[in-house]
């Protein structure tokens, strides 16, 4: 064998990947309902659209016409109402006035009426329609945001106040009542004068309006707004404020021309503005400056986030090249050391046969034989413990403590089945192979096996663990009250307790016991393999887990997660292997040299009469090995052929009467022991227990699996895109901002090039979405 185990390769690998695959699953899982949560596409209503036009008057008034889609979800009630929420304040915008709403969708003009005449409260589904539909209000509401009256400008606005001064407030909510519905889509056409928004300085007006305040609750789609100054505008400066993806630029007449996407759930959007206009009559007035004050402010705070743009950036780019320098180095180091440990600690095969009997009880034979097939690479067949209990229980045969039989032991219930003769148990079985057939079969407790503290037990020559397992038939047949009796009475006798659980734990601990102190692997030679493994599998985690909600491109760090994982996995099963020691290398080579007697020449074809009489113990190992269907359909062919030429007597030369059943032709119970279809009695199918018994996800926006597998193909193909948008983003925020005194009249204020940035809200207006 060379030093690779290509069996063991293969069985690593598909360990490995379905390990990766699953835990991968789980990780969309977990993350799908973490994004689902905080999706827009999980809220009833949302902005799919808002376009935003604004005319700045000479006298500070803000003229506002808002186009906006809605979509309505079916959320198990009708929709009846849509509203936006506004702060009306001393010291910004402290009245709206000429109100006006229709809908574009279905080409009407809403009349205005009283809020108690539309309260949803109030007027019934049924007749909503008829009462109040196609209308809209303005009406006062609480702190909590709760309509509670009719708003009236001459009684209700706040008087303005100078800036700086003490603001006071009132909250307000336009109001439009539509048609019931459950669900759909709809434009609407807003228009509204806000008053006094403007304030005048001694060098400037100026202004911060907010578009979309940081109390709204909806998420928005998709925004373009457009600010327009007073004719005769000499001088403007500009700024935008939002931290998400977003563009403005400078429209005709130096308009403010801005766009956002996806706004999230209570994410402000401000425009700061100022403009010289000789034209200007605002009532606000204060007789300071603000110009130079407000450029620094804003420069600052430009300066400030694009710094922490800049980090981001720089961040992202490390976080991408460090994921996968991690997963390479790692995986690559966890790969040669499994190699290195496999090759120092693997035993090799000799390809040897060896036809004695091992010294060590099949019980043991059996865990030695899982040693060998994991250092080979291959597979057992059937369950150890199955494996364990079917050799022991034909040992026990084999040994003449007790005879088995097909059938119940109704059908031997007229002879004394530890001297009945071939003839006798054949005539008896004659006709009730169908009790066979049902897997069904009797146990007999021969002479030597009726009292534990003989001399005819202590005769028997156990091992501990065959003594244990016979001692389990012993008290079986003390409960049963008889030294015959069936596998289903065994197995019922278990079941109900009847063997009491000390004797199944000292069958199972000397199990245990027996295979450590045989001592077949030596200690330690595989820590330096287990810590690279765990490394790198803990690093797996943290990418699923946790990277792919921190850092963009989110499948990016799925995907290096799943990689990880594999090579973690991978690695340590195929190099977590503890050497042999000096002694279990010997059991090892017997072992091996056995299972390769029995596979290479279990036909017994050309075989001595010395051969044929030792059949019985190499069937007790060849069910240690899994191999006891092999060896038997064989066994059953050749065993005719000797007794014919008069080579095999009848009974002496087996010296093994109560096994003659088992090589018997046409019945196929060998699958009870040792890897067969019907299971085993301990530890197989139905057996008694004897044990003792923050990134792109997050916009991803995505109301289904469909959506999230769409939105992770989307984040692993724009790998390339974020690398070199956090390439552009260092280049782009790289110096110290500008004055907004350059060239034309702005730079930093110009409002040209870029998006916004996180300069704070707090401005006029205070937009915040609604429905009922």
């Amino acid at each position: 064998m060379g030093a690779v185990s290509r069996r063991r390769l293969g069985k690593a690998a598909l360990v490995a990947l379905a390990a990766s695959v699953i835990v991968t699953l789980v990780g969309c899982i977990f993350l799908f309902v973490r994004a689902r949560s905080a999706s827009a596409s999980n809220s009833d209503m949302t902005y799919t659209n808002m376009d935003y036009t604004a005319h700045i008057q000479s006298n500070g008034d803000l003229k506002v016409t808002e186009y906006v889609t809605v979509k309505l979800k079916d959320r198990g009630r009708t929709w009846r109402q849509l509203f936006q929420h506004f702060t009306l304040d001393s010291t910004q915008a402290n009245d709206i006035t000429d109100i006006s709403v229709s809908s574009v969708t279905d080409n009407k003009v809403y009349s205005e009426k009283s809020y108690s005449d539309t309260d949803t409260n109030r007027i019934s589904t049924v007749t909503w329609d008829s009462e109040a539909a196609n209308s809209w209000y303005i009406a006062k509401t609480t702190s909590g945001g709760t309509p509670y009256g009719d708003y009236h400008s001459s009684e209700d606005a706040p008087a303005v106040s100078a800036p700086g001064s003490t603001p006071l407030t009132t909250e307000v909510e336009l109001g439009w009542n539509i048609p019931v519905t459950t669900s759909g889509e709809y434009t609407y056409k807003l228009e509204m004068t806000f008053k006094n928004a403007v304030s005048q300085y001694k060098d400037a007006a100026k202004f911060q309006w907010s578009v979309i305040d940081d109390k709204n609750s909806l998420p928005v789609k998709h925004v373009q707004g457009h600010f327009y100054f007073p004719e005769g505008t000499a001088k403007s400066w500009a700024w935008y404020h939002f931290e998400g993806k977003s563009a403005k630029h400078r429209g005709e007449d130096n308009s403010l021309v801005f766009t956002a996407e996806n706004v999230h759930p209570y994410q402000y959007l401000d425009i700061v503005a100022m403009y010289q206009n000789p034209h200007a009559e605002c009532r606000r007035i204060s007789d300071s400056s603000t110009v130079r004050q407000t450029i620094s402010r804003e420069t600052n705070s430009e300066n400030r986030y694009n710094e922490n743009r800049r980090r981001e950036a720089v961040l992202t780019l490390v976080m991408l090249g460090a994921a996968a320098v991690l997963a390479v180095f790692l995986s690559l180091a966890c790969v040669i050391a499994a190699f290195i440990t496999f090759r120092k600690n693997r035993y090799t095969p000799t390809g040897d046969y060896y036809r004695d009997l091992p010294p060590v009880s099949p019980s043991l034979a059996a865990r030695i034989y899982d040693d060998l097939a994991d250092y080979t690479g291959e597979s057992a067949k059937g369950k150890t413990r199955s494996r364990q209990v079917s050799a022991l229980m034909l040992s026990l045969v084999s040994k003449k403590a007790i005879a088995v039989y097909p059938g119940t032991p109704s059908v031997y219930a007229n002879l004394d089945l530890g001297t009945a003769s071939n003839a006798d148990i054949a005539q008896a079985f004659a006709g009730n192979e169908k009790s066979a057939a049902k897997g069904t079969f009797t146990f007999h407790l021969l002479p030597a096996a009726t009292d534990p503290d003989s001399t005819a037990w202590a005769s028997l020559n156990l091992s501990k663990t065959e003594n244990a397992l016979l001692k389990i038939l012993y008290k079986a047949s003390k409960k049963l009250r008889t030294d015959t009796f069936s596998s289903g009475e065994l197995k019922a006798a278990i079941s109900a307790h009847d063997v009491d659980n000390g004797t199944l734990r000292r069958f199972n601990s000397s199990l245990t016991s027996e295979y450590a102190s045989a001592r077949i692997k030596s200690t330690g030679g595989t820590a330096g393999l287990a810590a690279l493994c765990i490394i790198l599998g803990l690093a797996g985690f943290i990418e699923i887990f946790v990277l792919s909600q921190l850092f963009a491109p989110f499948a990016y760090y799925v995907v290096a997660g799943m990689v990880s994982l594999f090579f973690a996995v991978f690695a340590y099963q195929y190099g977590n292997i503890r050497k042999p020691t000096q002694k279990g290398e010997g059991y090892l080579r017997q072992i091996e040299g056995l299972r390769n007697y029995l596979r290479d020449f279990s036909n017994f074809k050309d075989r001595s009469v010395e051969d044929m009489v030792l059949w019985d113990r190499y069937l007790v190992y060849a069910a240690a090995f899994g191999m006891t269907e092999a060896v038997l359909r064989q066994l059953r062919d050749e065993i005719s052929a000797f007794t014919s030429s008069g080579q095999l007597s009848d009974a002496a030369a087996m010296d093994a009467i109560s096994t003659r059943w088992l090589w018997m032709p046409g019945y196929a119970w060998y699958g009870y022991y040792g890897g067969g279809s019907s299971g085993t009695m301990f530890g197989g199918q139905g057996a008694p227990d004897m044990s003792g018994f923050a990134n792109d996800l997050g916009s991803a926006g995505f109301g289904g699996l469909g959506d999230f597998a769409s939105a992770f193909g989307d984040s692993l193909g724009s790998v390339g895109d974020t690398i070199s948008d956090a390439i552009q983003t260092i280049d782009s925020t790289s110096g110290s901002g500008s004055s907004g005194f350059g060239s034309g009249g702005w730079s930093s204020g110009g409002f040209s090039g870029g998006g916004g940035f996180g300069g704070g809200g707090g401005g006029g207006g205070g937009g915040s979405f609604g429905g009922r």
